[in-house]
């Protein structure tokens, strides 16, 4: 079975109070405890945008800091995920409707 997306974690879950995430454990408990408190400061951010401008903060902070590689390499993973259910479509809706435009006589 597929691991859950994060998408369907936030929307499945209105709190969390485990120490692993939602989407499941890696076998570290510390990255575990990182995870499963990054994924209860995305449920307080009620938007996507708000979501995805904390994941960037985030991960800088996560940089500034040393903290585990793999914490950056999971922030980012659900940053795409987020970025491509709420931009993707508005982007390529753009496109085609200036494709239209370009395409019209």
């Amino acid at each position: 079975m597929a691991s859950p997306m994060i998408l369907d974690a936030l929307a499945m879950w209105g709190h969390w109070h485990g120490d692993v995430s939602p989407l499941g454990a890696t076998g570290d408990y510390a990255l575990d405890m990182l995870l499963a408190d990054a994924f209860r400061a995305l449920l307080y951010h009620p938007t996507d945008n708000d979501r995805l401008e904390w994941l960037e903060r985030e991960a800088a902070r996560a940089r500034q800091r040393n903290l585990d590689p793999r914490y950056h390499t999971h922030l980012a993973r659900w940053h795409s995920a987020i970025f491509e259910a709420v931009k993707v479509p508005v982007i390529e809706s753009r496109m085609n409707n200036r494709s239209l435009l370009c395409a019209t006589p």
